[in-house]
């Protein structure tokens, strides 16, 4: 009201100087383009918040987690494109038999010492990597290393479905080893890698400063000078992009969309890729296959996602994440609401009604588990919710009693074997009911090199998993990022992956 009767007095001021004849002022001539003079130049200078707080610049020490940062100084041997797809880096290709996967590597590459990149660099990460317990996840999934020439390594991996080339991509970096053998402790203090960027400095509160690589192998970046911070909250965040102290913030709530999206100045991203929220369904309780598919079709997946997780997620249709099912999408459809089908299965169940069945999860997934006790209580299901911390709900899983949970399931590093085989990885195995049938067909897709007959029992097992109702997708939750109006090359598969290769980004 105050802004409108402001506009009403300066309003009346004005027509009353042109009563009294006031005569307006001559315009301004129009500035004139000078067509000689140089355009201004674009900006060349990023700031980005993160997920992690960079803990080394020594990618081999064990304590570092954060993907960002280190893929800016230290290459790998295979990239993402922006549909999350594998491309070449310092490989040029590779081959896969099965069991053994041969790389190709790049001749025309050198680290920031002018040192020349070949096998040997390979070898030397990878036998980095294997000194330190700290990476053995990792080796489990890229089994042994062998140089065959300077420009040839062939990995021969432990199984036939090893998610090798995500983990390449995410947790392979590969160091100059010459730089790295002249001082091993100063290593992190003095980064030397092949990567888009050289290493400047780091600050005392975690932000990380580098300048452009001219010499890149892929082309000198756009972005001469970056800045990579660790997280702040997200309220922190938002106003730290309006005030351009920030050019581009990963992981920010769903909550904050509405926000950064009426701001013209900003963007918003989403992603669903690789993170699916479960039900499973576990424990001498849930033996029964009659009562564990009377829940499967009790679940209103519509309503988990509109009330239980605010209308963020897509209800799920498939046993994991897009990104993961990959060829395997739409051949085993899940989600299917179908009450009276429900009331049938509960009705040949061994369930005495009113017989309590606790629903374990931690407080993230309250509202998830508000809306699941609804749905079962309308088939006459009664559920009780115990909300405990992460170690607690882990120590109840590991022991074997858990009734039902709810959980994330996938991450970039996750095959859709990998998935399958829960039914064999603690702590899920302990409580899921594998039969016969579904460990036949389980084994012979761990064994299977030939991948078109792999294909036939991951079909299989993908049925079996469904008929056997224990495992239950619930919907997909997107990663999201925000960023600045005028930067270009931020792909959707950044927000996902929470790994931004700023070499592709300029700013209009």
């Amino acid at each position: 009201m105050k802004k409108a009767l402001s506009l009403i007095l300066a309003l009346a001021i004005i027509l009353t100087l042109a009563a009294c004849g006031s005569a307006p002022a001559p315009a301004a001539p129009a500035a004139q383009s000078d067509p000689a003079a140089p355009a201004a130049p674009a900006r060349d200078s990023l700031t980005l918040m993160t997920v992690m707080k960079c803990e080394s610049m020594d990618p081999y020490s064990g304590s570092y987690g954060e993907k960002t940062v280190p893929r800016m100084v230290f290459d790998t041997l295979v990239d993402y494109d922006q549909d999350g797809k594998f491309v070449p880096c310092l490989a040029t290709g590779w081959k896969d038999d099965g069991m053994d996967m041969t790389f190709t590597l790049r001749d025309d590459v050198n680290f920031t010492d002018g040192e020349h990149f070949s096998a040997d660099d390979v070898m030397f990460a990878y036998e980095m990597y294997a000194a330190n317990p700290a990476f053995a996840a990792r080796l489990s999934v890229w089994g042994t290393v062998e140089k065959l020439d300077d420009y040839t390594v062939v990995f021969h991996k432990l199984y036939p479905y090893a998610a090798l080339l995500p983990s390449l991509a995410e947790q392979f970096h590969i160091v100059s080893s010459k730089a790295y053998q002249a001082d091993p402790a100063g290593f992190a203090d003095k980064p030397i890698g092949s990567g888009p960027y050289k290493y400047v400095s780091q600050d005392v509160d975690g932000s990380v400063h580098f300048v452009a690589n001219e010499d890149y192998f892929k082309g000198a970046p756009s972005i001469k000078n970056l800045t990579i911070k660790p997280p702040v909250d997200a309220s922190t965040a938002v106003i730290a992009l309006q005030t351009g102290e920030l050019d581009l913030a990963a992981n920010l709530p769903m909550a904050q969309k509405a926000l950064i999206e009426s701001d013209p100045k900003l963007k918003f991203i989403e992603k669903n890729a690789w993170n699916m929220i479960m039900l499973i369904l576990g424990g001498t309780q849930m033996e029964d296959p009659n009562l564990r598919k009377a829940v499967y079709y009790a679940l209103d997946l519509e309503s988990i996602v509109l009330i239980g997780n605010e209308g963020v997620g897509a209800p799920a249709t498939e046993l994991c994440a897009n990104q993961i099912m990959g060829d395997f999408k739409g051949k085993v459809p899940f989600g299917e609401f179908d009450l009276e089908k429900a009331k049938e299965y509960l009705a040949k169940s061994d369930y005495v009604p009113g017989t309590e069945i606790t629903l374990s999860i931690t407080p993230e997934f309250a509202s998830v588990a508000q809306v699941i006790q609804s749905n079962l209580g309308a088939i006459g299901i009664n559920v009780k919710i115990d909300q405990m911390d992460l170690n607690s709900l882990y120590a109840v899983m590991f022991s074997g009693e858990m009734q039902m949970t709810v959980t994330y399931i996938g991450n970039p590093i996750t095959t859709i074997e990998n998935i399958i085989d829960a039914y064999n990885t603690p702590p899920f195995d302990t409580l899921m009911h594998k039969t016969p049938e579904l460990d036949a067909a389980i084994n012979s897709m761990k064994a299977e090199v030939n991948a078109e007959k792999r294909a036939e029992y991951i079909l299989e097992a993908l049925q079996l998993i469904k008929n056997n109702a224990d495992y239950i997708p619930l919907f997909e939750y997107p990663s999201t990022a925000a960023y600045v109006s005028d930067l270009d090359g931020v792909w959707d598969i950044f927000a996902a992956s929470y790994m931004y290769y700023v070499n592709e980004m300029s700013f209009k």
